[in-house]
């Protein structure tokens, strides 16, 4: 599931400049599991996960316990065995995960600069270049050869068919510098 490699590389991401064991993804596995298909977009789904995992261990800390999650298929094993180590861990991880689902509220309303600013905090510079890079280039080619919309005054380019907004206007086709010469 895609969500759950973004959860495991965010947290990485947090977790790359500090010592001590991270959450496990064995856990983290589980939650997304018990949580999945709820929504329709992969942005969606990855504010509802992250929603979710802050909600079961968020209760958690807040009953001051450690989190403690079991694996479905056999009572005995604890996937939360080795972590987290102190209600202190608990707590920082608490922490990470309010930012996260703040920096994805904040996600859609911010602009592309922004964005790309977002989402290199949360999972780092390469995985967001990358990404960016290929959304550019699309969007460029879709404007490029007519096959784009916009929304007058909202900045808003719309590059798929699919759930089109009746103000929605053909963007006219146009090279980086502008229009064609004639």
């Amino acid at each position: 599931m895609i969500v759950l490699q973004l959860l495991k590389r965010w947290r990485n991401v947090q977790y790359d400049r500090r010592n001590g064991r991270r959450p496990p993804s064995v856990m983290m596995a589980k939650l997304v599991a018990d949580a999945a298909n709820h929504t329709e977009a992969l942005f969606l789904e990855l504010a509802h996960q992250a929603g979710y995992m802050r909600r079961v261990i968020g209760a958690a800390h807040d009953a001051q316990q450690k989190v403690h999650i079991i694996n479905p298929r056999c009572e005995h094993d604890i996937l939360t065995d080795r972590w987290p180590g102190s209600f202190d861990e608990q707590e920082l991880f608490v922490r990470d995960l309010d930012r996260l689902i703040a920096r994805l509220t904040e996600l859609p309303k911010s602009d592309l600069g922004r964005m790309r600013g977002i989402l290199t905090e949360l999972f780092g510079e390469s995985p967001t270049g990358a990404i960016f890079e290929s959304y550019t280039r699309l969007l460029g080619q879709s404007i490029a050869s007519g096959r784009s919309m916009h929304l007058p005054g909202s900045g808003r380019v719309l590059t798929a068919a699919a759930d089109v907004p009746a103000a929605a206007v053909a963007t006219p086709t146009h090279t980086f510098f502008g229009r064609p010469r004639e």
